[in-house]
């Protein structure tokens, strides 16, 4: 993969200079081989510079594509665990009325049961 300049790859990029550096030291009749050498040689560097910068930037892609994947899976982690807490909360407000309608129940009971145990304590009076 390589990283794109316009629609010209970096290392077709360092090709086109090599190629631009050879043909103008050519044209102008200066041209010495250890010039074209030297022309070489940075072009190679530069070649080299970019698949360097290649590779990092996949690596950088990777950690990313990790990131996000880890980052989804937090999310739907947190999702289930609100979809749990509301849940909860909703037993816990169903607990909570029949509390309330068991308390009420258990008033009633109470009155009733002092009621009739009034009626016991107090002496019976026979007909005549």
């Amino acid at each position: 993969m390589y990283i794109f300049l316009g629609d010209i790859s970096m290392k077709m990029n360092a090709k086109i200079l090599l190629s631009a550096t050879v043909a103008g030291a050519l044209l102008s009749g200066c041209a010495t081989v250890e010039s074209v050498k030297r022309a070489q040689t940075t072009a190679d560097q530069a070649v080299t510079l970019a698949q360097q910068g290649n590779a990092a930037a996949q690596k950088a892609q990777a950690t990313a594509d990790s990131a996000t994947v880890a980052a989804q899976a937090a999310q739907t982690t947190a999702s289930a665990a609100q979809t749990a807490a509301g849940a909860a909360q909703t037993a816990a407000e169903a607990a909570d009325a029949k509390a309330v309608t068991a308390g009420a129940s258990a008033d009633g009971a109470q009155k009733a049961l002092d009621k009739h145990l009034a009626r016991q304590r107090r002496p019976h009076h026979k007909k005549k």
